[in-house]
């Protein structure tokens, strides 16, 4: 009798406990979509926004280079083609820190190949301000590799790349930078990973509130923001 009640009890722990997850999940769906109507498509973003607001802050970038003890960096923009008239594609503006072209050629895996890049900022735009879309480290970069980059830059891959996007917006008169909260994510919502979405999705409200803590960003109810 006892252990039937016993199992009675686990069954109505975990019903509640799925209940109570199933309702968290729809309340983050309902969340993200509040803010475009849609979860993958920010007008901060879009092409046309693009070619209004930041064809500046692309075209005054300059790529950095630092060497390192056994490998040389390059801080440089990824653009596919966004500023051409008519291409429509989204997300894949940004800052990226990736081997410099010898070292992708020494490896036999041509020019800037996508496995040899370390980390990225995607960016958009609104008037005024620099929107980071996302920001992100390569997961399947060596563990070597990105401590000798933090050696280098003497600070971590994601603060470097949120200090870099930062600083170029400053110089170019920007009055503010946002970063988008990751709960309005495309890829929070759909995870490109095999490893449990909830542990994943925690770890990624986690790097944001805390590189966003760390550089004085308020949170707000879709992204974190600050005066420059």
């Amino acid at each position: 009798m006892f252990n039937r009640v016993k199992a009675v009890l686990r069954h109505v722990k975990r019903t509640v406990k799925s209940s109570s997850e199933k309702i968290a999940r729809l309340r983050q769906i309902k969340f993200a979509k509040t803010q475009r109507g849609s979860l993958t498509n920010f007008k901060t973003a879009e092409h046309e926004t693009y070619v209004a607001l930041g064809r500046r802050f692309v075209e005054k970038f300059r790529p950095i280079e630092m060497k390192g003890k056994k490998h040389r960096f390059i801080v440089s923009f990824f653009a596919d083609d966004h500023l051409v008239p008519g291409y429509e594609s989204r997300r894949n503006l940004g800052i990226m820190v990736r081997l410099s072209a010898e070292e992708a050629e020494k490896k036999g895996r041509g020019r800037y190949p996508r496995d040899l890049v370390l980390g990225i900022a995607a960016i958009g735009f609104e008037e005024d301000a620099l929107v980071i879309e996302a920001i992100q480290g390569k997961e399947k970069t060596e563990k070597t590799l990105k401590n000798e980059f933090w050696r280098t830059a003497k600070t971590p891959l994601l603060e470097f790349l949120l200090k870099t996007a930062e600083e170029h917006a400053r110089s170019l008169g920007f009055s503010r930078v946002k970063i988008r909260r990751p709960e309005t994510m495309y890829y929070y919502e759909k995870p490109f990973t095999s490893a449990d979405h909830h542990i994943v999705r925690k770890g990624m409200r986690k790097l944001y509130s805390q590189l966003a803590t760390k550089f004085g960003y308020k949170k707000g109810k879709f992204f974190y923001e600050k005066n420059l």
